[in-house]
C-alpha cells in the first residue's frame, strides 16, 4: 500500500481493504474483500454512523490482523460513499 507523511515528519504505512459490508453491528461489521476474503472490522460507534449493509467501503488499519477465521482488524478510518462525496 502507500506511505504518507504525517505532520510530525515521520513516515506512516497505511494498509487498507476495500469490500462490501454485511452483518453490521454496534461494534463492527464483516467486510468481504478480494484480497483477504472475509474480515471482521472492529470499529467505534462514531466510525459506523454512515456505514450500511451492502455498501462498498474502504477500511484503513495499522496492518495488524488476527489469525482467526475470519481475520479481525481494528479500523483507524472508514471511507463510505457518503464520505467520498463530501
Amino acid at each position: 500500500h502507500e506511505t504518507a507523511h504525517m505532520w510530525f515528519g515521520d513516515l506512516v504505512t497505511m494498509n487498507w481493504f476495500t469490500g462490501t459490508v454485511s452483518q453490521l453491528q454496534e461494534d463492527g461489521f464483516l467486510l468481504s474483500t478480494e484480497e483477504a476474503g472475509d474480515v471482521w472490522v472492529r470499529a467505534l460507534s462514531e466510525q459506523l454512523e454512515t456505514v450500511e449493509d451492502g455498501q462498498e467501503v474502504t477500511v484503513y488499519f495499522d496492518g495488524v490482523m488476527t489469525m482467526s477465521l475470519p481475520g479481525q482488524i481494528n479500523a483507524a478510518w472508514i471511507v463510505t460513499p457518503v464520505d467520498a462525496e463530501a
